[in-house]
């Protein structure tokens, strides 16, 4: 295994300039799967992990907040009866870390979820009562999307919510696999999911809208995968939630395709499955250069046992792809997220019959800019806060703490999802606290921007932190 993992540094460092760390992340007694994990909106707080664990007849829910020192696992719920498939969502202003599962009681299966917030455990609810068998679902901020009888089904979290009852049918079609939408309202949400279409399995697109004129709401149902006679699944969505990557099967062999950018990948002879997509919102790099998206993937390219694959890629640009796992075991269903200063993949590993988790880490930050003095202590530093609301209509509020002061200005600059500059909002400050600015979602001239997804950057005393934000009309 040395030599194995020292090939990958070597490799990496050849094609990317990275030096990415392979360990393992879980090695609980039993296997330990099905993971989920989440990263609020700010790349600066820290990441957040959920996963099953079965050891002998004993199952085990598991949660942990990923940080720079040693973490604990901490026990969510067990039993002796199958407790499987956890989600995981943040909301640190409101309920803090939710934690979803299925668990069977009595012959029958109920979703229950639990809050963990300021270092403590809230109460085992029961959130879907009965289920007539195990179910697929997805987990956002506000809300829940899981199957049904074969039906997609949404069910919020929110008792205010006037928009749908208690739960709400999106789509009565053969439905499997939903992703939904991760910051959504009550007023708008998302799932993309599979859904059989003369026998094959078709991608589709479930948004909702509210038009607050009319006070009317409604769902548009969207297919996404427009080809016919082949098979797609696993769809998820990326970039903010403005495309949708997926697989599709061409010539017996899977490939990786968005909404966005027609195919991903190039393979002609193996199976690139169980994809996921990253990128830094934020603009990182001069004009005459752009900003890197990785794609993060498991193969049979090697032979009967799976690995993990890492390709980066750019706007145009064809990227390079190398083996990151690397190992004897087989190596499946990774996602990639930003943990502290790093870019992470996190996969499953299962060799000799026992399934772990495993993850590589390299630094690569979009957080530039911090100054540290001779005792090692950051100045001029400060906390960004969510917006909110967000989603929004019309406006939304931006809120950051300066935590030492070391100037008078906080730059503030909104981006569009291409990168293009929309909104300055710079703003006078006195001594350190909370401060907050309102954007009504128009330009410096006044012209009302239209529905999508944005980027703002909070720049003071050379520290950059930044945010995203999704105006919906």
């Amino acid at each position: 295994m040395v030599k194995k993992l020292l090939f990958i540094s070597l490799i990496a460092t050849l094609v990317f300039g990275f030096d990415f760390k392979v360990s393992e992340l879980v090695k609980e007694p039993g296997d330990n799967q099905n993971f989920d994990i989440i990263q609020d909106e700010s790349y600066s707080s820290p990441a957040n992990i959920c996963w099953e664990n079965q050891n002998g007849n004993i199952y085990t829910i598991f949660f942990r907040e990923l940080k720079v020192d040693n973490s604990e696992n901490i026990v969510i719920y067990q039993d002796t009866l199958p407790c499987i498939t956890p989600q995981i969502t943040i909301n640190r202003s409101a309920f803090g870390v939710k934690i979803l599962w299925q668990a069977k009681v009595n012959n029958v299966w109920k979703i229950m979820y639990r809050n963990f917030h300021n270092d403590s455990l809230g109460q085992v609810v029961i959130f879907v009562d009965s289920l007539e068998k195990q179910t697929e679902m997805s987990l956002s901020i506000h809300n829940l999307a899981y199957t049904d009888n074969n039906k997609l089904i949404l069910k919020t979290f929110y008792e205010q919510s006037f928009l749908y009852p208690d739960s709400y049918v999106v789509d009565r079609g053969i439905c499997k696999n939903p992703d939904i939408m991760f910051s959504d309202g009550f007023e708008c949400a998302g799932v993309t999911y599979e859904k059989k279409v003369d026998g094959f399995n078709t991608i589709f697109l479930s948004r909702s809208t509210y038009d607050w004129q009319t006070k009317e709401f409604s769902w548009t149902i969207t297919r996404i995968s427009c080809e016919e006679e082949t098979d797609c699944k696993n769809p998820k969505f990326y970039t903010y939630q403005s495309s949708i990557i997926y697989e599709i099967k061409i010539d017996d062999i899977w490939k990786i395709k968005t909404s966005a950018y027609s195919y991903l990948s190039r393979n002609k002879k193996c199976n690139f499955n169980n994809p996921d997509y990253y990128y830094y919102l934020m603009v990182t790099k001069a004009n005459s250069e752009s900003t890197p998206f990785f794609l993060v993937f498991d193969s049979d390219s090697l032979g009967v046992n799976k690995d993990i694959f890492i390709e980066e890629k750019n706007f145009g640009e064809r990227g390079k792809i190398f083996n990151l796992s690397n190992s004897d075991g087989i190596d499946e269903k990774p996602r990639v997220t930003v943990f502290g200063d790093s870019l992470t993949i996190i996969w499953e590993h299962t060799e000799n019959g026992k399934t772990d988790l495993w993850w590589a880490r390299d630094i690569n930050n979009p957080n530039y800019g911090a100054i540290e003095d001779e005792n090692g202590i950051t100045v001029g530093d400060f906390r960004l806060m969510d917006n909110f609301p967000n989603p929004f209509n019309p406006s939304t509020i931006i809120s950051f703490e300066i935590l030492e002061s070391r100037g008078r200005i906080v730059n503030i600059n909104i981006y569009n999802i291409q990168g293009n500059l929309v909104r300055n909002l710079s703003k006078s400050i006195g001594d350190i606290g909370q401060y907050s600015v309102f954007w009504d979602g128009k330009t410096d001239n006044g012209i009302s921007l239209p529905s999508g997804e944005y980027i703002y950057n909070i720049e003071y005393n050379d520290v950059m932190k930044t945010g995203k934000m999704c105006l919906v009309k």
